[in-house]
């Protein structure tokens, strides 16, 4: 290849490589311009930010619109004073912001957002720049009207809600309807005089502060009661507006105060399902673009409508003089004990029905030998026709009476332990039950271990009974050891006397 065409193929190269970095200057360039004036691309969601600005040029209203769930829904409508159709219909996206600035006339204007080219949102323009009580009062009160040359004017607390809350590139859409927006058109406020303070500046100096507080309302639905340990969604139902921008502010409100009625007074407390009484729960909600902080109160009951779970011992028998009709006896509902809440009826051996409350059934005292019937009764905390009954039977005896015919019985040395026992038990007679009279076939009776027969020593016996009313009784009886004789007739065999074969 000669040395000619090599050249010539050099040299195409540098130039292409020249044309090459003329464009990528180029493109870099665009790219920084755009990204200076804010550009953002009109069809890309995240460009245009959390916020939508809708302005209706006709009548006058913005609505800004918020970006939820996948979607811009209507949070914000402001009353504006556009240019009419001196105020470009479009879609831009904002450049820049300025506190203050001069504006035609001159005159100057607060919360200033640049829209497109010298189309702004500001405030209603003032005499002097930074003199907040210059405001003009007839075109302020004309807000709702087309009165500008073409940017958009807004109350103070308007303009500054998008210029603190609406960042460069947020996108903004002027349009016409008569129709002012889904949120519809809010009124304005009237000042007098040739300048005042705009009652929307939320400056500490401003002596005609006007905008109102937030409403906080409570749905009709909201649970007035619920049951115990269930859920309890304490925020929902309740909502809040701003009144000055029909803006919804649900998303400020929270719960400021808890209190509980604790005998007959409201007192702080911590709300709990777990805990079943009456509460009242103070809603607040604080929007620093309206005034002061709302506050409203809800009163929901916490309630325990379980029916009781009654437990009782059981039919039992008690020993006379006995006290507690409420023996083992317990009640229960979901929230907790209902024991002291138990009704007591008592029918007693002798026809009476006596009706105690808990503190007087426990210190009953069983007086009558016999049977008790004893009904409990307790209601639910909640629904009193809600109850549960339970019934037993008490026996009631004194306790048992051992009776030794001692006179007639005589231990002699040539007896045998079994034969003393048999002795001993053939004269013992048992009292209980209602003065019933048992034979001691039944009693346990024993001998001392080192009983001695032998003439003049005494043996002690010991009896023991089981009364009816589970009380054991025991009784101990002394003999002494007689010289043997011819027995006599009864000493052994029966006893004449009356007696029931238990």
């Amino acid at each position: 290849m000669s040395a000619n065409v090599l050249r010539n193929i050099k040299e195409n190269r540098m130039k292409a490589a020249k044309v090459l970095l003329s464009v990528l200057i180029v493109v870099v360039m665009t790219v920084t311009v755009l990204a200076c004036i804010g550009y953002r691309a009109e069809d890309a969601s995240a460009s245009s930010g959390k916020y939508w600005l809708k302005v209706n040029r006709l009548a006058n209203v913005v609505t800004a619109y918020k970006y939820k769930d996948g979607k811009y829904v209507p949070y914000r409508a402001m009353l504006c004073s556009s240019g009419g159709p001196n105020t470009p219909k479009g879609t831009f996206h904002t450049l820049k912001k300025y506190r203050w600035k001069v504006l035609m006339g001159p005159v100057y204007g607060q919360y200033n957002t640049r829209i497109y080219k010298h189309y702004l949102f500001h405030s209603v323009w003032y005499f002097n720049n930074h003199n907040k009580a210059t405001c003009t009062t007839q075109e302020y009160n004309l807000l709702g009207h087309s009165r500008s040359h073409g940017c958009v004017r807004l109350s103070v607390m308007d303009a500054k809600w998008i210029y603190e809350n609406c960042k460069l590139g947020t996108k903004v859409t002027v349009y016409e309807s008569r129709n002012p927006g889904p949120l519809g058109k809010p009124k304005g406020f009237k000042i007098y005089g040739g300048m005042a303070w705009d009652p929307t500046d939320p400056d500490p100096d401003n002596p005609d502060f006007r905008l109102r507080k937030p409403v906080i309302t409570i749905s009709k639905k909201k649970a007035k009661s619920i049951e115990y340990g269930k859920t309890y969604h304490k925020l929902r139902g309740v909502r809040a507006k701003d009144v000055n921008a029909y803006q919804d502010l649900t998303d400020w409100v929270k719960v400021s105060k808890v209190r509980k009625r604790v005998d007959g007074k409201w007192v702080k407390a911590k709300f709990s399902t777990k805990s079943v009484g009456k509460y009242k729960i103070t809603y607040s909600c604080h929007y620093k673009y309206c005034r002061g902080t709302a506050k409203k109160s809800f009163i929901v009951r916490v309630k325990d409508s379980s029916k009781p779970v009654l437990k009782t011992s059981g039919d039992r028998t008690v020993r006379f003089g006995a006290k507690n009709a409420l023996y083992k006896v317990t009640a229960r509902v979901k929230s907790g004990s209902r024991t002291k809440a138990i009704k007591t009826r008592i029918y007693s051996p002798s026809g009476k029905v006596l009706d105690k409350s808990y503190s007087r059934a426990k210190a009953f005292e069983f007086k009558r030998q016999g049977t008790y019937k004893i009904r409990y009764k307790v209601r639910s905390v909640s629904k009193p026709y809600k109850y549960t009954t339970e019934t037993i039977r008490v026996k009631c005896w004194r306790d048992a009476r051992i009776n030794v015919d001692k006179k007639n019985i005589h231990i002699y040395d040539t007896d045998t332990v079994a034969k003393a026992i048999t002795k001993i038990r053939n004269k013992t007679r048992i009292t209980d039950k209602k003065d019933i009279v048992y034979y001691a076939t039944k009693a346990i009776i024993t001998l001392d271990k080192k009983a001695s027969f032998e003439v003049g020593s005494s043996i002690t016996a010991t009896l023991k009974w089981d009364g009816a009313n589970g009380k054991r009784v025991v009784k101990k009886v002394t003999f002494t050891i007689e010289a043997s004789t011819p027995p006599a007739p009864d000493d052994t065999g029966g006893d004449s006397g009356n007696g029931v074969q238990p």
